[in-house]
């Protein structure tokens, strides 16, 4: 869900610092986690890679915790000028609270204390 919302980049006048953010928020063991963080971390590199490729100076980061608690801080430590976001992640088939918005975008729009775009789901704004 999230290559829609990296789609958008592309449109937005001068981008800056683009931050790619995944919040591990489930895990059975450590080791389960740290799994989690490994592939997350890997596949953050790649499309890294890819944006920077496009000019974009872009930082990967993983963090383990409760996202729309962690996008919102790290928005705000960061002093985001934009979240952008798709409108479902990759949980939103276990948690159908909103049919239109996943739980955690829902949260996010909720919370944050810096604009939020949610992209349109077709790769559109």
């Amino acid at each position: 869900p999230s290559r829609d919302a990296l789609a958008c980049l592309s449109r937005i006048p001068a981008p800056g610092k683009v931050t790619l953010l995944h919040i591990i928020d489930k895990g059975e063991s450590k080791e389960e986690i740290q799994a989690a963080v490994g592939d997350a971390k890997e596949k953050l590199a790649g499309i890294a890679q890819e944006l920077a490729g496009r000019g974009l100076d872009v930082e990967p980061v993983v963090h383990v915790g409760y996202p729309p608690d962690d996008i919102t801080a790290t928005a705000d430590r960061l002093s985001a000028t934009l979240i952008l976001m798709s409108p479902k992640g990759e949980g939103w088939m276990r948690e159908l609270r909103s049919l239109f918005l996943g739980s955690t975008t829902n949260a996010v729009v909720r919370r944050a204390h810096r604009p939020v775009l949610i992209t349109a789901g077709n790769g559109g704004a």
